[in-house]
C-alpha cells in the first residue's frame, strides 16, 4: 500500500492565515486527519494535523497524549501483507462490533474499530467512563472477538463541542 492508495481526493489545503476553527472544521467535514498548507505561490510549508489542533492550550488538551498515535505505531510495525486470509473474518468481526457499538447508542462515526487476528482495537473517544466500557462490552460480545484492547479517550460533551463551534 502507498501514500496515493490512502489520501483523500480531491486534495483540499489551507492558507498560513486560516482560522484554527475552520481547518477543524475541514478535517471533520472531510473525515481527514490532517492538510497542507499553501503559500500565496502554491507551494506547500506545512501541514496541520488533527494532533496538531488537539494539543491546544484553549481545549487544555496541550499535556494529553494523542488517542491515534497508539493506531500509527501498530500500522507502522505491521508485516507487509500480514492478515489478507483472514480479511473476511476480520470484516464480519468489524461489522459486528460497529453494529453493537450502535446498539449501544454510541456514537460510531468517532470509533475507529480495527481486527487482527480475532483481537478488537478500539480507537477514537467517547464522551464518559461509562460508553469506555460499553463498547468494551459490546466488543467483547460480538462472535469471533477473542480479546478486547480499549484505547478509546474519554473527552466531555464541552470539549467534543468545541470542534464545530464557530
Amino acid at each position: 500500500m502507498k501514500a496515493k492508495d490512502v489520501m483523500a481526493r480531491p486534495v483540499v489545503s489551507v492558507a498560513p492565515d486560516t482560522d484554527v476553527r475552520k481547518i477543524a472544521r475541514l478535517l471533520l467535514g472531510r473525515r481527514i486527519s490532517a492538510v497542507p498548507v499553501i503559500n500565496d505561490r502554491g507551494r506547500v510549508i506545512g501541514m496541520v494535523s488533527e494532533g496538531d489542533l488537539m494539543r491546544r492550550p484553549e481545549s487544555r488538551t496541550e499535556g494529553r497524549a494523542s488517542w491515534w498515535l497508539d493506531l500509527l505505531h501498530g500500522l507502522a510495525a505491521r508485516r507487509p501483507g500480514a492478515g489478507r486470509s483472514a480479511a473476511p473474518k476480520a470484516a464480519r468481526i468489524r461489522d459486528g462490533v460497529a453494529a453493537g457499538l450502535r446498539e449501544a447508542g454510541l456514537r460510531s462515526e468517532v470509533i475507529n474499530v480495527v481486527v487482527e487476528d480475532a483481537a478488537v482495537h478500539l480507537w477514537g473517544w467517547v464522551e464518559s467512563a461509562a460508553q469506555r466500557r460499553a463498547a468494551a462490552l459490546a466488543a467483547a460480545r460480538t462472535p469471533g472477538v477473542k480479546k478486547v484492547e480499549n484505547h478509546l479517550a474519554v473527552l466531555t460533551p464541552r470539549l467534543m463541542g468545541t470542534l464545530g463551534a464557530e
